[in-house]
């Protein structure tokens, strides 16, 4: 019944049905609080659809039922960064790295963090390493290396540029 439940909520979650699917996650954490994984797929959706505090405290209930995994780090990390804390953000996905070094993701989000801390070096160092994992994982040709890629260079042009400039 509920892995039912659970599948029924990631349904209406990947067709975009966010508060539908917060309000199903919410159903299975009521008579099953100690799933982390469901917490953090509420949180997920939380973030999603803008609800920062429920996305943090959905977050934060993943962590101390699950441990840091990469996935719960990530969820955290991005909830801080779009709250404007940015050391605490920093912070997490540094350990979101460690924990999982070859993931792309990982670099990627510590980049655009030191983007907006003001830190062009630590940057870019982060947002190759994104590239190079994605190129390694999926393909030199794959079509998220090329968008990521794409992604990196403009980012490099305009925001990376843009700090470079203002320090001088």
């Amino acid at each position: 019944m509920s892995a039912e439940r659970i599948e029924a909520a990631r349904q209406l979650h990947r067709s975009g049905q966010l508060a539908q699917a917060i309000a199903a996650y919410r159903e299975v954490l009521e008579a099953e609080p100690q799933r982390a994984e469901v917490w953090h797929l509420k949180g997920v959706a939380e973030h999603q659809s803008g609800e920062l505090e429920a996305a943090r405290e959905s977050a934060a209930r993943a962590i101390a039922l699950g441990g840091e995994r990469p996935a719960f780090l990530l969820l955290e990390g991005g909830v801080m960064h779009d709250r404007g804390e940015l050391l605490p953000a920093q912070q997490r996905f540094a350990r979101l790295v460690a924990a999982k070094p070859d993931w792309p993701q990982g670099h990627l989000e510590l980049g655009l963090v030191h983007v907006d801390l003001g830190r062009p070096d630590l940057a870019r160092a982060e947002l190759e390493r994104a590239a190079t994992d994605c190129q390694t994982l999926l393909g030199e040709n794959h079509p998220d290396t090329i968008a990521l890629r794409a992604d990196l260079a403009l980012l490099s042009r305009e925001s990376l540029g843009s700090l470079e400039t203002s320090d001088s």
